[in-house]
């Protein structure tokens, strides 16, 4: 069985991406090539990474080799990232492949060899490895089965109904799993923009449907427990993480400063871990970087973020 590559989606936050890779190192046995979908680190960062890992494998998107002279065309249907991933995974040799986003990171070990062993015999189309904190994500309509793999690891086999949107995201997570291949890459092909996830899960089940109405059985499964967290201190995205975020920020001057205090060598990438980067870090790393207005401006959205995410039922402290 050919090893499974691991991608990660990264843009703008360089620091966590350098998080998410040694999470990977220390966490994953017997993971495949671990493949930068880079669309935006450049420079000092990237030569950093890189010179780091030099095992990684790193794709640039169109945003990194041919950049429009009008900075507008950037957020155009030419440079949606989306194209560019299915692109990149398509190629993939594998049946399955491991998506993550840069500001995610592994907290658990999993042998991944033994995993895909089990994906592969029961036509897996998903395992997630991440509901983002929420009890309710983690509901399923019924387990169908368990699978045994050690000690302290299984395979959670489910199957649920599809009543409201937060259900789609049990058979289609956008990332932070372990998807079968063809079923990523029709989810995201042709989509509108990156960042329209009801088009994606709509996609999801219409594809579901075809392969149920063809006769094949896909099955969706987890390990029982998340094994991936994310950030949620944290954003890549122009509205500042959603349309349920009311405080807006700079987002990219709040990621640069993280990234000039991680290239400067002024904190560990796995401080705090397995939690995310503490408040003291994050400050710290701040000072200087950012105005003391800029600050305020973060914590005050950062307060407002994570409400977000509390009211959809995630239990973040």
């Amino acid at each position: 069985m050919t090893a499974t590559s691991i991608y990660i989606k990264c843009h703008s936050r360089a620091a966590y991406l350098d998080r998410c890779i040694r999470s990977i190192k220390r966490n994953v046995a017997g993971h495949g090539p671990i493949m930068l979908l880079n669309d935006g680190i450049a420079g000092r960062y990237l030569d950093r990474l890189t010179g780091q890992h030099p095992d990684i494998q790193v794709r640039h998107s169109l945003k990194v080799t041919a950049p429009p002279a009008d900075p507008v065309a950037l957020d155009g249907p030419a440079y949606d990232p989306a194209k560019f991933w299915v692109s990149e995974i398509e190629k993939d040799p594998g049946a399955h492949v491991v998506i993550l986003e840069e500001d995610t990171w592994f907290t658990h070990a999993i042998d991944l060899p033994l995993i895909m062993l089990n994906l592969a015999a029961n036509d897996v189309a998903i395992l997630r490895l991440c509901w983002n904190m929420n009890p309710k994500m983690a509901e399923i309509g019924e387990t169908v089965f368990w699978t045994i793999l050690g000690p302290d690891s299984r395979i959670r086999y489910y199957s649920t109904a599809i009543s409201q949107l937060l259900d789609g995201y049990k058979v289609f997570s956008i990332s932070q799993s372990i998807f079968r291949k063809d079923y990523w890459c029709h989810c995201y092909r042709d989509v509108p923009h990156w960042t329209f996830e009801k088009a994606v899960i709509s996609r999801a089940i219409g594809f579901l449907q075809q392969r149920q109405a063809a006769g094949e059985r896909m099955r969706f499964c987890d390990l029982g427990r998340e094994v991936v967290r994310p950030s949620f201190a944290s954003t890549g995205r122009v509205d500042s993480g959603g349309q349920g975020v009311a405080h807006k920020i700079d987002h990219k001057a709040c990621n640069a400063a993280l990234d000039e205090a991680w290239l400067a060598g002024a904190f560990d990438p796995m401080a705090d871990y397995p939690d995310d980067f503490s408040d003291a870090t994050r400050l710290a790393a701040f000072q200087g970087r950012l105005t003391e207005a800029q600050i305020g401006d973060w914590m005050k959205w950062r307060a407002d973020y994570t409400g977000m995410y509390r009211r959809m039922g995630a239990a973040i402290a």
